[in-house]
């Protein structure tokens, strides 16, 4: 009967010991999901909470590494290597942790510590597609393109359906190109039975703080033919900012005979960016100079890009004002391959219509919609086309209504 009596209380005593073991199990996973719950919605913080809590009970390596991973995303680089490092030890070959400990070093700014994690872990899996296209972007980060290139290459040898690899290796040849030529054709349809003409031939030249431009503007407005030669530069000031300078000098009548433009372009926080600067127009009928004064406000967000632009023209002791909305929608992974729209309440000195040598034109009023449509093709190709219309003033008080179709082709070399 001792015996008997014995047997059962350690039974219970096991069973006891047992549910709260599990019990323990169960509260330990429920937090686990909490903390990827957390994660999942970037709040880091809490997820770390909850993790170091599960740690601080029981050692867990699937729990550890997430907390590396929480760590990386969170910014705190340190503490993600330290918890990486710590379960690469006893796990050296584990693909998931060699991927987290080389995006903790390319966010960082490390692309040569990744790339020696990188090469080590290709020795033992030469042929791993994510490995390759982290080598490639560890390369970029290093400047240099051409091994870069040689290794996206070798990837898609592997691995053909690979568009992200593809999209790389596209702009990194774009890149490469450092000139590109285009031609432009303007029609403006009036609906009193006018028609102008507009067209111009540009050059472009990549340079390592920015890119220069020449351009031969052709008119053709009642009656009259002319050209205006101009020039643009956008020059990087620093890493967060850039000056957009023209020039142009024109004989013609069609256009002012000279023509300038200043304007500075800071990128502020949260991909915000705003300018302020001028335009500035001296006319051949009365020698007369006029200063625009121009500012702008703007935002990228994941695929679009949204802008707001105001234009002051102080003109016979009045004060002219332009709105312009713009907005863009990319595509492909391209800054050249967009669907665009813009309306416009008032003159814009940038518009080509506005290229006049008549300074009244910069006070007459109009509203102005057009969309666009830009892609890239064969690479090395880009095409945009525009339609607009426009109801505005162009002859005194006159209001007329405009259609325009415009046409753009540029090849890069």
């Amino acid at each position: 009967m001792k015996q008997l009596l014995r047997g059962i209380l350690f039974f219970s005593f096991f069973l006891c010991c047992a549910t709260a073991f599990s019990q323990s199990s169960i509260n330990l996973d429920s937090l686990f999901t909490e903390a990827k719950e957390k994660g999942s919605k970037k709040k880091y913080e809490k997820a770390e909470e909850i993790c170091k809590k599960i740690l601080s009970i029981k050692e867990d390596e699937d729990v550890r590494f997430y907390l590396g991973l929480l760590y990386s995303w969170d910014g705190k680089y340190d503490d993600a290597r330290r918890e990486l490092n710590n379960v690469q030890e006893k796990q050296p070959s584990n693909k998931e942790i060699i991927i987290a400990r080389a995006n903790v070093e390319l966010w960082s700014k490390n692309p040569q510590t990744a790339l020696q994690i990188l090469n080590k872990a290709l020795a033992y899996f030469p042929d791993n597609e994510e490995f390759l296209y982290m080598k490639a972007l560890a390369l970029v980060d290093l400047k240099k393109i051409d091994e870069a290139i040689a290794v996206l290459e070798h990837l898609l040898k592997l691995y053909p359906a690979d568009e992200k690899a593809r999209k790389l290796l596209n702009s990194l040849k774009i890149s490469k190109k450092k000139n590109s030529l285009s031609a432009n054709y303007v029609n403006d349809f009036f609906d009193n039975g006018n028609v102008w003409y507009w067209a111009y031939i540009q050059y472009r030249r990549r340079i390592p703080i920015g890119e220069l431009l020449a351009r031969v503007n052709y008119a053709h407005r009642f009656g009259l033919n002319g050209l205006q030669y101009e020039a643009d530069a956008y020059l990087k000031t620093s890493s967060s900012n850039y000056i957009y300078l023209n020039a142009g000098f024109s004989n013609a009548t069609l256009f002012p005979r000279y023509r300038a433009g200043f304007e500075f372009f800071q990128v502020l926080p949260k991909n915000f960016e705003a300018s302020l600067g001028f335009r500035y127009f001296w006319f051949n009928s009365t020698t007369s100079q006029v200063v625009v004064h121009t500012g702008s406000i703007g935002k990228y967000w994941e695929k679009y890009w949204l802008a707001f632009r105001e234009y002051v023209t102080p003109l016979n002791q009045k004060a002219y004002f332009t709105e312009l909305l713009e907005g863009r929608r990319y595509f492909g992974g391209d800054k050249e391959s967009y669907l665009g729209f813009q309306y416009t309440h008032g003159s814009s000195p940038d518009e080509n219509h506005l290229y006049s040598n008549n300074k009244t034109q910069l006070t007459y009023r109009s509203d102005l919609i057009k969309l666009t449509y830009s892609r890239r093709f064969a690479l090395y190709w880009i095409y945009k086309i525009r339609g607009a219309y426009e109801r505005g003033q162009y002859y005194s008080s006159d209001f007329l209504n405009k259609y325009t179709i415009d046409l753009t082709l540029e090849r890069i070399f």
